[in-house]
């Protein structure tokens, strides 16, 4: 970290003067602002019977200011960040105060062990949040959904604005004691802030220029103290009267963790608040997370979210140490800067300075800021927000992302930030629920007619396939299978059954695209196992995931228990063993359904004198099971004519593994690599004994030079094979598109 510094510190160098200048207002603007928040940190956590040491408390809530801003500024992969100790973590603070002072006779003794509970839970939450970046698992923030992420910044919109009130008029906003706003005294100190809000909106909207917010700045704190001295008004009266911050305690803030006094907690009592201990880092990473997200997409900044984990982790180690609150990214601080164009690092050091003024030489300064100024600039910005994501993003949203975050601003307005994340996640699940199960799981739905095997048929066994291949019927699923899609899946299984005409005898399901399934998917496959198994209809799983399977076998479905539910490893492989089933049902004879080689030469020549002539130049050869009858890599100079029996086609891959490409009852192999004159790209292995006819490329140009006629013919029938496999090929594919 100490290199990142030097190398942040040199090109701070570099930079120009207006930058610089501009970083300067911004930087005390913020810093007033964060003082001021401080200030009322420090007086919510020791107040009551520890309001003695208060001082103590706002020192050390500056002290974590100081360490925050100065150092992410610095470091952080977002520039004009502001960093400081958040009200989260503070508010869990002052619950646990009030237990220990109101179970403590001694005022020093609360103190003390509020101050080390203080310490505990911020050093508690730096290790947590850097063990997280450390271990990289910050990027789980890149799974908050985007309405979710525009709720929450809508949220804290609304917060600005009822918090802006609050520092102008001194008083919580709340719907319960709204008629007090409404007080002529009390309307005069809050109306000037909200018209001057209103128009640093408008010129902001309307102006995208780098002076416009410091000018309007510095033009309200002038108009304030011109407007009381032109109705002499004394800035003693002014601060009587609520107009100003002050006043505040006078001398400085800063007072060191008294460490020798430790002995004197109560250990009995921090052990009881350990409850709110543990919730501080979760609250402290949960707000963390949203409120990276939310710069990133208000400063359209990328952020390395880890490098941020571990940075606030290890400062929060060093703040702690001081006294202060756990602290992180300021979500609308650090986003002020972006609204008027300045992205310096600069902003972040002097805010931290002017803190550190504070800290050593008190708050006098600072209390003569007006609150009609200050309060405006918050309420600017909690306005910018609401107006970008209710006006603006009302046309760039879908309906149903609007509505989450219409949704989220409610339920943050009335109950908090937390519930209102929560609602936001869970009804953008439900939403994404509801509308992933309408996208239907199945990417194609084939009829054995449109999806054949890749096995080479004659062709009374093609004819046949073809009329009855719609008792086939291929499911190739895709993506995640659940509750919404696995019941959509089952309605169309349902719907195959319900069929007349063609009957359907086999149902494939195809897992090769499925990512995974749930237990209410398991449920679905289990009713449509006991829908097909009760009509008499096959139900075949192929390309099942080994993850799946493990699933699927846990959920009692074994393909073992019944002769109607079958898995196989490949859709290939099932759609032939249905095809044979078929072809043995529907010829008469299923082997004698085969037609030999001179039949088929016949049946596309069509001339018997010239069949018989090319036979002459084919030799016959009986071979054995597992007889490699072309390898691949190897030249091949002969076609084969399969006249009985069956072969494979196989591809052998680079990493070992084996693919059928094709099985051939009925047909020709070799072809391609004679005519082309190439390496065989497949080797052709015998699945049983087999007789085939083969023609060598030596007697091919043999018998082209005594019978052209013969050779011709030849040529012919083996285009006519070639344009049978294009046909079912193009069926195949026309089906898929």
């Amino acid at each position: 970290m100490a290199e990142a510094l030097l190398n942040r510190s040199k090109k701070l160098v570099a930079m120009n003067l207006h930058e610089v200048f501009l970083s300067l207002i911004m930087g005390l603007i913020i810093g007033v602002l964060t003082v001021t928040i401080m200030i009322s940190f420090g007086s919510l956590i020791f107040s009551g019977q520890l309001s003695g040491y208060v001082n103590q408390g706002v020192g050390f809530a500056l002290f974590g200011a100081v360490v925050f801003s100065s150092a992410l500024a610095l470091v952080s992969s977002f520039k004009g960040l502001v960093a400081v100790p958040q009200d989260t973590t503070v508010s869990v603070l002052a619950v646990m105060a009030v237990a220990v002072s109101g179970s403590v006779g001694s005022q020093d003794t609360a103190a003390i062990t509020v101050v080390f509970l203080i310490v505990f839970t911020t050093l508690l939450t730096g290790a947590v949040l850097f063990l997280i970046g450390f271990f990289k698992m910050g990027n789980l923030i890149r799974f908050i959904p985007y309405p979710v992420i525009g709720g929450f910044l809508t949220g804290s919109g609304l917060l600005l604005v009822r918090g802006s009130v609050g520092v102008m008029t001194g008083v919580n906003f709340s719907l319960s004691q709204i008629s007090v706003f409404w007080q002529t005294d009390i309307m005069g100190m809050w109306l000037p802030g909200v018209l001057f809000a209103f128009l640093i909106l408008l010129l902001m909207r309307k102006y995208n220029n780098f002076f416009v917010l410091p000018a309007m700045l510095l033009g309200g704190v002038a108009l304030f103290y011109l407007t009381a001295f032109l109705l002499r008004v004394p800035v003693s009266e002014i601060m009587e009267k609520g107009w100003l911050l002050g006043p505040f305690a006078r001398g400085g803030f800063w007072n060191p963790i008294p460490y020798q006094q430790l002995s004197q907690m109560d250990w009995a009592l921090i052990r009881g608040q350990m409850g709110n201990v543990i919730a501080v880092p979760v609250l402290s990473l949960i707000s963390l997370l949203l409120n990276v997200s939310g710069i990133e997409l208000a400063t359209e900044q990328e952020s390395d979210i880890n490098h941020e984990l571990r940075a606030v982790g290890l400062l929060n180690l060093v703040a702690g140490m001081g006294g202060s609150m756990s602290g992180y990214h300021a979500l609308s601080l650090s986003v002020l800067g972006h609204k008027i164009g300045i992205k310096s690092r600069l902003i972040g050091v002097f805010t931290a300075t002017t803190c550190v003024v504070t800290l050593f030489l008190g708050a006098n300064i600072v209390s003569l800021f007006p609150k009609p100024v200050l309060g405006g600039l918050v309420m600017f910005l909690g306005l910018a927000f609401l107006v970008e994501w209710l006006f603006d993003a009302r046309s760039k949203l879908p309906k149903a992302d609007y509505f989450i975050v219409l949704l989220m601003l409610v339920v943050i307005g009335a109950f908090g930030f937390l519930p209102g994340v929560a609602v936001g996640l869970v009804v953008t699940i439900i939403s994404f629920a509801v509308q992933y199960s309408r996208i239907t799981v199945i990417k194609h739905c084939l009829s054995g007619a449109e999806y054949q095997s890749s096995v080479d048929r004659c062709l009374e066994e093609q004819f046949l396939l073809q009329e009855k291949g719609h008792q086939i019927q291929i499911l190739k699923l895709q993506g995640y299978l659940f509750f919404g899609t696995a019941d959509n899946l089952l309605h169309r299984i349902r719907e195959l059954l319900s069929r007349r005409d063609p009957k359907v005898q086999y149902i494939l399901l195809d897992f090769r695209q499925v990512t995974g399934i749930d237990s209410s998917a398991i449920n679905s496959f289990q009713k449509a196992r006991r829908l097909t198994e009760g009509q008499q209809v096959q139900f075949i799983l192929t390309n099942v995931p080994v993850k799946v399977g493990e699933q699927l076998e846990k959920g009692g479905l074994s393909y073992r228990e019944s002769s109607y539910f079958h898995i196989y490893a490949d859709l290939d492989y099932a759609v032939e063993w249905c095809e044979e089933e078929i072809l043995q049902a529907g010829a008469t004879n299923y082997k004698e359904a085969k037609l030999s080689i001179q039949k088929k030469l016949l049946t596309v020549i069509q001339d018997q004198s010239i069949v018989s002539r090319l036979l002459t130049y084919l030799e016959k050869k009986e071979l054995a099971e597992n007889h490699q009858l072309i390898t691949q890599g190897n030249p091949n100079r002969e076609i084969c004519f399969i006249d009985s029996g069956k072969v494979t086609a196989q591809l052998k891959l680079d990493n070992g593994r084996i693919i059928r490409l094709r099985t051939i009852c009925a047909g020709v192999v070799g072809e391609v690599g004679t005519y082309l004159g190439i390496p065989a790209s497949a080797s052709i292995i015998t699945e049983g004994p087999c007789r085939v006819y083969y023609i060598s490329e030596a007697s091919l140009r043999e018998m082209e030079r005594e019978d052209p006629q013969a050779a011709a013919a030849f040529h012919k029938f083996i285009a006519y094979i070639l344009a049978e496999r294009l046909i079912c090929t193009n069926n195949s594919l026309r089906a898929l598109i």
